[in-house]
């Protein structure tokens, strides 16, 4: 092989170089963007206080069971309308820490996860104190939390 032909040969394979640079450093930052996208949506349908329905805003009765995991609960809640994001649900659920206490809950579609956190979290508060409190009398506890009831 001539020098000519050694020398073209070396910046082809020069350029080769270069742009498998480029087409490497291409795909990492279209990787590290649609990563970046996705968990900012997550983050966003995990902490943006939104409800289903805030201009007609509909009552359901929702029935927690004694044997309801925090799952259970939010697939029911996803069922019936109230919610659109079970993980969301399942998550702030952990964060704040919410005990939840069988029985029928009056809700709206215009409430937000954090409103019915909040009810079905001191609905188990009130059920605690309701137990310790009487024991033999036949008791109806109906607690009035923000918009929603609690009906025990």
């Amino acid at each position: 092989m001539s020098r000519e032909g050694m020398k073209i040969e070396s910046v082809s394979f020069g350029f080769m170089r270069v742009a498998k640079f480029f087409v490497k450093l291409t795909i990492y930052i279209v990787v590290i963007f649609l990563i970046g996208s996705q968990l900012f949506k997550f983050g966003n349908r995990l902490f943006y206080e939104r409800a289903m329905d805030e201009e007609n805003p509909k009552t359901i009765e929702f029935v927690i069971a004694e044997s309801d995991t925090t799952e259970d609960i939010a697939k029911k809640l996803v069922n019936v309308g109230l919610i659109d994001d079970e993980l969301a649900f399942r998550f702030r659920s952990v964060i704040y820490k919410i005990k939840f206490a069988p029985g029928t809950y009056t809700l709206k579609t215009n409430m937000t996860i954090k409103n019915m956190l909040d009810i079905f979290d001191n609905a188990a508060a009130v059920a605690v104190t309701s137990t310790e409190a009487v024991e033999t009398e036949e008791v109806q506890i109906e607690t009035v939390v923000e918009e929603g009831t609690v009906n025990e």
